[in-house]
């Protein structure tokens, strides 16, 4: 259930386009050391609605009240699968919150070179490597394109995914209409993921303990490159996002930490939040990054990984 890139060879012209942006062939000079803040939105509602503090909604109501246009992963319930999309197609609240398992980009990047050509602000959000992908595809610089990625260590195959809403919407006997990973209804800290059926009713559990949850924090079901990718120590986005989890007091709301990686970021992140916004030594959330030695002690996870994947292609979901 994982995308991998596949060349035509009746096709292929040998051009060399294809590895010249290839992340694997880039060498990293790895320089690091972004300034810190965090933030959160005023409104409680705008909180609720988000992963954890509403920084993203923030930045995107920013851009949007510029006649721009946000792009982000969302849950296609026609395809059962997490796709890119935009807010020209679907509402902003779907794009919102984490999703834990690797999206499909589509034909996204086209359209937001269509979308910058035409001079308009585009909000890109993706992970690492997806924002890589479209700095490498689109070859220039766009004043008015921001990028946003977050903490990844790794993505779940679409597969997995699709099989367990398919298993969760056989045994309601109903069609899953959206698929969430972060609601707080038991609060920030303590999170949710929850099924919505076409009937109007949902179902919850609690992450921690559900399987599919356990597997993606135990780095059981991740594509096989993200136990070697670069690029948790390498972001090449304008703003990287996460959980400020190291936070000493809260209302268990949530509080987003954010990263700005460059001068395009700086300048939005202080627009949109003021010059005021409250800085934090980056030390203090270092520990949430995923980094190379985290990344080596993945290494502890690969055969269990080999023989889960084994398992899973042999004997299906349910098993």
């Amino acid at each position: 259930g994982f995308y991998y890139p596949v060349v035509d060879k009746e096709l292929c012209i040998d051009c060399g386009k294809c590895v010249k942006v290839c992340a694997v062939n880039e060498n990293f000079d790895s320089h690091f050391a972004p300034k810190a803040c965090y933030a959160y939105s005023a409104e409680d509602d705008i909180r609720i609605k988000s992963s954890s503090g509403g920084a993203f909604y923030m930045l995107a109501q920013y851009i949007l009240n510029r006649h721009g246009v946000i792009f982000g992963a969302y849950f296609n319930p026609e395809t059962m699968m997490v796709e890119h999309g935009s807010t020209d197609d679907i509402p902003l609240e779907q794009i919102m919150r984490s999703k834990y398992v690797q999206s499909g980009i589509g034909n996204s990047y086209k359209v937001v070179k269509q979308e910058l050509d035409k001079d308009r602000y585009v909000l890109f959000c993706g992970t690492p490597c997806q924002i890589y992908g479209l700095i490498a595809y689109l070859g220039r610089n766009y004043s008015k394109l921001f990028t946003v990625d977050f903490v990844c260590h790794g993505v779940p195959g679409t597969g997995f995914f699709r099989d367990m809403v398919k298993s969760i919407s056989e045994k309601k006997d109903l069609k899953v209409t959206d698929v969430t990973f972060r609601e707080k209804d038991l609060g920030w800290r303590k999170q949710v993921m929850k099924f919505y059926f076409e009937n109007g009713t949902s179902q919850t559990y609690v992450s921690a303990s559900y399987y599919y949850y356990y597997y993606f924090l135990h780095n059981i079901t991740l594509r096989n490159s993200c136990y070697t990718c670069a690029f948790p120590e390498n972001h090449c986005s304008d703003i990287t996002m996460m959980d400020y989890w190291q936070i000493k007091a809260d209302d268990n709301k949530g509080v987003s930490a954010c990263t700005v990686n460059s001068d395009k970021g700086t300048k939005l992140f202080e627009t949109v939040f003021g010059p005021s916004a409250e800085h934090i030594n980056f030390e203090c959330i270092r520990s949430g990054f995923v980094t190379h030695s985290k990344i080596g002690a993945y290494k502890r996870y690969r055969s269990l990984r080999d023989q889960y994947m084994r398992y899973y292609a042999n004997n299906g979901f349910e098993k």
